[in-house]
């Protein structure tokens, strides 16, 4: 199934889209604009309205490079509104369009575990103290199930996945282009740049680590005719993310594209890990510490009275929210404090920083905390499911042009899974741009798979109509 050149059009018209959000999201941070909010909603719900009901396909390229400003939109409440907009125009052209098609057996399987950590979540609600943010938690949580099944009903041309992957990787781009601005014109503060415009830096480095994955892989597959302009691409988004300073990005990336080496063959992989270790060494050696901080990873700034917030830095503030997690975990050992009901106080050793979080900056201690055992449990059904499915997209595409596609879905769901170790997880911008991945995973696994299934009944059907042909030859 090879698919045919991507036209440059829509692609444009994709990125006129995302420098429109940059655009209001700057007009967003701007004091006394009483029309700060409305206006860009209107713009973009506009023309998201306009190609529903005319190509509806056409909204997955578009929410591919929206997903990555809606942190752009800086007012509170502003992203979740955006996304709840973005969202409702795809479920309604998934309601409305006649090309919808049922959800296959990969879609299924993800979309029952997500169901039923929705149901534990609802559970668990009247437990919660903040019951406020545990509606919104449910109603986020919701729209991203619903969000995944009108991908797998829906996104299935080949040529709409490639453009849709292509809008996210270039409207990373353009965020890559800014952090790297950032820092060239600010200077690299404590860690990366804190805020870049109105972005956080960890907010930037959260897109790029699902995006280097697709990048690198079309590159390791031999997928484009052009290598050299992958490769620049690469070596921007690697520089953005550095430049960040977020480690759990750095972590998830490092991993990602181990997978993608290990995909490729096992020499492949050895090859990565020894280069990975020079380079790292290297970049330890070069980069000021200020940015990678690897001093605050020596166990003397970690633990023992010898560790404070000045020498330990933010390595040392996750030890300490991951132990105040535990404890939470520990109090209420079956049901978790209810979804939403997170919270922590916590002054370390005096220090004028406060610990006061609504997130364990894991997603595992977090689900666990919240939702007990058995949402913890849930959790991981879930997060198995969705390696299932995309191992199941690159056995389907195996031999293909198109195995970049899966090898990349696959790759950036374990960047960004890695990243969630150490910040907040399912975001509302991240959380549409993981989803869709999911999405496009399971209908690369149901398409190629089906398209395989047909090719070996008709080699099948072939060979039974050769074995019981009469045969010629002397009587």
């Amino acid at each position: 199934m090879t698919l045919p050149p991507i036209k440059t059009t829509p692609i444009a018209i994709t990125l006129l889209a995302a420098l429109l959000t940059i655009c209001a999201g700057f007009l967003a941070t701007q004091p006394g604009l009483a029309v700060n909010l409305a206006a860009p909603l209107l713009i973009v719900g506009g023309m998201l309205c306009l190609i529903t009901f005319d190509k509806p396909l056409w909204l997955f390229p578009i929410v591919a490079a929206l997903s990555t400003f809606i942190y752009a939109v800086s007012i509170a409440g502003a992203q979740a509104i955006a996304a709840d907009l973005i969202v409702g125009f795809i479920l309604l052209a998934w309601v409305t369009t006649r090309i919808r098609q049922p959800l296959s057996i990969e879609g299924w399987t993800v979309i029952v575990p997500f169901a039923v950590l929705i149901l534990v979540c609802l559970i668990t609600l009247p437990l919660s103290q903040n019951t406020q943010l545990g509606v919104a938690k449910v109603i986020q949580r919701t729209e991203f199930l619903l969000f995944t099944a009108a991908i797998v009903g829906l996104l299935r041309d080949q040529v709409k996945i490639r453009q849709t992957i292509d809008a996210y990787i270039y409207a990373c781009v353009i965020l890559a282009l800014l952090a790297l601005f950032f820092a060239a014109t600010k200077g690299i503060q404590k860690g990366g740049a804190t805020d870049i415009l109105f972005y956080n830096k960890n907010s930037i480095a959260s897109f790029l680590c699902m995006a280097l994955p697709f990048i690198a892989a079309r590159v390791f597959f031999k997928s484009t005719p052009h290598p050299l302009r992958w490769i620049v691409l690469a070596l921007l988004v690697t520089g953005a993310l550095l430049v960040t300073g977020s480690r759990g990005a750095w972590l998830g990336t490092i991993i990602s594209i181990g997978v993608l080496s290990g995909l490729r063959n096992r020499a492949s992989l050895v090859r990565y890990i020894l280069a990975a270790a020079v380079l790292l060494f290297a970049l330890n050696a070069v980069l000021p510490d200020d940015l990678t901080r690897t001093s605050q990873l020596n166990p003397t700034n970690l633990v023992g009275s010898q560790a404070t917030l000045s020498t330990g830095g933010t390595a040392l503030s996750r030890v300490i929210i991951w132990q105040d997690a535990l404890k939470l975990i520990a109090v209420h050992p079956l049901l978790g404090v209810g979804v939403g009901g997170y919270v922590t106080y916590h002054t370390y050793q005096g220090d004028t920083l406060n610990f006061n979080n609504v997130d364990p900056h894991n997603a595992i201690l977090y689900f666990w905390a919240e939702l007990g055992p058995v949402g913890l449990i849930v959790f991981i059904w879930l997060v198995v499911a969705i390696f299932r499915v995309g191992a199941a997209a690159r056995r389907a595409t195996r031999g293909t042009p198109d195995h970049w596609l899966a090898a990349g879905c696959l790759s950036a769901i374990v960047s960004y899974l890695g990243f969630a170790l150490t910040e907040p997880i399912w975001v509302r911008g991240d959380g549409l741009a993981f989803f869709l991945f999911v999405g496009i995973a399971a209908n690369l696994a149901t398409d190629f798979g089906r398209a395989q299934q047909d090719s070996d009944a008709l080699s099948t059907a072939t060979l039974d109509m050769i074995s019981v042909a009469p045969a010629g030859g002397r009587s």
